[in-house]
Parts: C-alpha cells; structure tokens; sequence
C-alpha cells in the first residue's frame, strides 16, 4: 500500500544522556547532562506502534515524524511493534507516502501484540534499542503496551507513551485515540442494522468490541439511540432482555463482547481460566429462543470498528499527543501524553500501571434506561 523498505542506521549513534537544546546555524545541539557540555549532532527517537490497530494512528506517527525532524533530531521508524526492537529493525517511508497514509486507518509501521512483561522480553527490548542508537522512544499502545513502554524506561532512556485503543479502558486518560472513530462507525452500522429490523420486525443483537469495559458498547447505543444496551458492569436478566425485543417491530440491542448473565449458565474460560471475550451475541440469541423469543437476528461488529479513515476528533487527539511526545521524550523526560480535564498534557510514566477504566456508578447513571439491568 506504501512505499516502505527496510533500512539500517547510517547517522552516528547519540548518547542518551543527551537533551535536545536547540539549533546552531542550522544544526541540531544538545545538553549533555553528565558534563554539562553542548554537542552537535543527531538524536535518534524511535516510533512503536503496539498492541492491536485503530484508526488515527498515522495522523500521530506522521505528526511525530514531523515534529522530531523539525527539532533537528532523526526519527527512527521500528516495524512491527515491540518485535521489531527485538529484531533491531528500522523501516523508511518517505514523506509523501507518510502524509497520505496519515489519512487512513491501520498503522504504517505495522503492530504486534509483543509485550515486555518478563525479564526476558525487557532484554531483548533494550538490546534492540542500543542497535538502533536510540535516544528515546515514542510508543502508541493500550494498557498492556504503555505498561511495557514504563518497564522499558530509564534514567537515561526517556519513553513517552500514548494511549491509542477503540475500547477507552486505559485509565490513566479520559480518552484514546481511535475511540470517537468506532463510535461513529459502530453508530453507523447499527443504525443501518436498526432500518432493516424496521423492514422486517426481527429483534437483534449487534455485538461490538470494548473487550472487558462497556464504555465503547454503551458509546454506540446512546448515539444510535437504540433500544438498550448490554455492558458487563451491570448485571442483566434474560427476562429484562426480551422486555426490549419483544416489541411490535422488535428492537436492537447492542452487547459489549464481555456481558454475561447468570442466566446463560457458568461465564466461559479459555484453557488459561480467564473469561473469554467475544462471540456472546449467538448464545444469547439460543437462549432467549428457548425461552418463547424466536427469530432473534444477531450480528457482530468486529475489525470493522477498527479500520478505516479517522474521524476528525481522532486525528486532532492523536497529532497533539503525539507533539506533547516528542517535547517530552527531548527533553529527556518519560511520561504518558493523556488527556486530563478535556485538556492533552503530560503525566508521570507510573500512572501507565494505573487500573483499567470501566464504567463507573456515575456513568452507569447517566445513562439512565439506557441500560438494560441499570
């Protein structure tokens, strides 16, 4: 899709204790902070994107790109997520290709669900970094990812983390980016949905991501304005369930892939005992069918939330996280960039091990009847 080729570092290697402090005659310098001493020269800053994909990334990276190259300093494009600083990659996309994909969704450099959990995969990670001379990173993740930019961090190595994740649950920020993207094209899918249940009076259930938080599932139905919504905060009864399908013309309902009822039987496992998530419209559907409610309709909005052009909100949130970033990470200092009181700004790298965020009781309430069980 783009013109991307492998590349190897040809700019000599910076040392990380060195702080971006400017330009002379057009040269980048910088602060060394162990001999107090100015040096001209290159700084390179890496740029990950992991952990699954989101619409608005390529507006951060291309912002990010654009800001580190206007400091002086050598932006370094790592492939693949956190793999790629195992393999020690580095990839090159040239300007124009990096302007035009700014405006699609996916990420340029590629993502894996590589994490830095243990040890081991820490090594590997730091390894990977002194191949590449890097100065800094700039890593756009969910929580698991900004959780693993914090344990890659040190004194000497600064890490600006950035939310980016369609299911809002990072806690340590009101808002991600890729999130206001789903939302409307969650809201538009079901609203396309809720046309055809008009045609046909067929009640159904539209499953969408959100993972273990309701905050996306719930996003989606006050906007499409449906007819309830499940979310695994608030616990909900097959009886109240059919109260809002069986209706003259049925209804729809959507359900975060993790909302589960007693009523259905145990919650599901996989072999590593964790609930499972996903696919809880169909057993739902069975079910209400045993239970007089027949010809219930099921779909399921998966990857469709996570691809495609980024809404303009998404695109503004991601490149002026993305500029707070790159301030940060050459100034030497590791943060996460959040949003804190409607406002993007810097906070301690720490707060990327702060809880999940979930619907709390305040926003359970807000959304009044909305939710079935609330």
């Amino acid at each position: 899709m783009f013109p991307i080729t492998p590349m190897v570092a040809t700019r000599p290697p910076a040392s990380r204790d060195l702080v971006f402090g400017g330009t002379f005659l057009g040269y980048p310098w910088y602060f060394d902070k162990n001999t107090g001493h100015g040096t001209i020269g290159f700084m390179r800053i890496g740029i990950v994107t992991s952990g699954g994909d989101c619409a608005g990334l390529n507006a951060g990276i291309a912002e990010a790109v654009a800001r580190l190259k206007d400091s002086g300093a050598t932006p370094v494009l790592v492939p693949d997520g956190f793999a790629g600083l195992y393999a020690a990659a580095e990839i090159l996309v040239d300007d124009e290709a990096l302007w035009w994909a700014s405006r699609r969704g996916g990420s340029v450099l590629g993502s894996t669900r590589t994490n830095l959990k243990h040890e081991e995969s820490l090594t590997r990670a730091r390894s990977g970094v002194a191949s590449l001379n890097l100065a800094g990173l700039v890593v756009f993740g969910g929580d698991g990812s900004l959780q693993g930019a914090a344990r890659l961090a040190g004194d000497s190595f600064p890490v600006v983390a950035i939310p980016k994740t369609i299911d809002a649950d990072v806690g340590c920020s009101e808002s991600t980016i890729g999130f206001a993207t789903a939302v409307q094209v969650g809201c538009e899918s079901v609203e396309r949905i809720d046309e055809t249940r008009w045609s046909h009076r067929a009640p159904f259930l539209v499953e969408v991501m959100g993972r273990r938080s309701g905050m996306l599932a719930a996003a989606i139905a006050q906007a499409a304005g449906v007819a309830g919504v499940l979310v695994p905060e608030v616990a909900w009864s097959l009886g109240a369930l059919r109260e809002r399908l069986d209706t003259p013309r049925g209804g729809v309902v959507v359900v975060s892939e993790s909302a589960w009822s007693d009523d259905l039987g145990p919650a599901r496992t996989g072999a590593n005992g964790k609930p499972l998530v996903g696919g809880v419209v169909a057993p739902i559907a069975r079910a209400l069918s045993e239970r007089g409610l027949s010809g219930v309709r099921t779909a399921t909005l998966g990857h469709v939330l996570r691809g495609g052009p980024a809404s303009a909100s998404d695109r503004i949130l991601a490149r002026n996280l993305s500029s707070i970033a790159v301030a940060e990470v050459l100034a030497g200092r590791s943060c996460v960039a959040v949003v804190r009181d409607g406002r993007p700004r810097a906070v301690d790298i720490e707060e990327a091990f702060s809880p999940r965020r979930f619907l709390s009781h305040p926003e359970v309430a807000s959304y009044g009847a909305l939710i079935v069980g609330g």
